[in-house]
């Protein structure tokens, strides 16, 4: 139940995170390339939870969850690079949709090891 509400409290971080306008925040750099590494990681995570929420709630197997969480996080990652053009003092960049996109990969890679390891998901 726990990973169940937290994918959908990972889907609400990460559209604020990607769509909050970019001013008013203060800039803390903890070492270059941070953003890169954080765009990995919200969409490694966001991957890897709802490829397990499309195999609870629409009953998938695997692959076919596989296939909608990449589809669906790809489209997420895309539509947020897009919208960020239109947000203030935020920009598209297609280096943090590359690392979006490792992210996904990454994390559904790492959803196969578990699924082999433990082939039964609880609630």
């Amino acid at each position: 139940m726990f990973l169940r509400i937290f994918s959908y409290i990972w889907l609400v971080l990460t559209l604020f995170l990607l769509l909050k306008p970019g001013v008013g925040y203060e800039q803390v750099v903890l070492f270059e390339n941070e953003d890169k590494v954080a765009h990995f990681t919200l969409f490694f995570n966001l991957s890897f939870l709802w490829q397990r929420e499309f195999q609870r709630i629409l009953a998938f197997n695997f692959k076919t969850s596989i296939i909608y969480s990449a589809v669906f996080t790809v489209v997420l990652s895309g539509l947020t690079e897009v919208a960020q053009d239109f947000i203030p003092y935020r920009g598209m960049d297609i280096a943090d949709f590359g690392f979006n996109i490792i992210g996904v990969i990454v994390g559904l890679i790492f959803a196969f090891f578990i699924e082999k390891r433990s082939p039964s998901i609880s609630n």
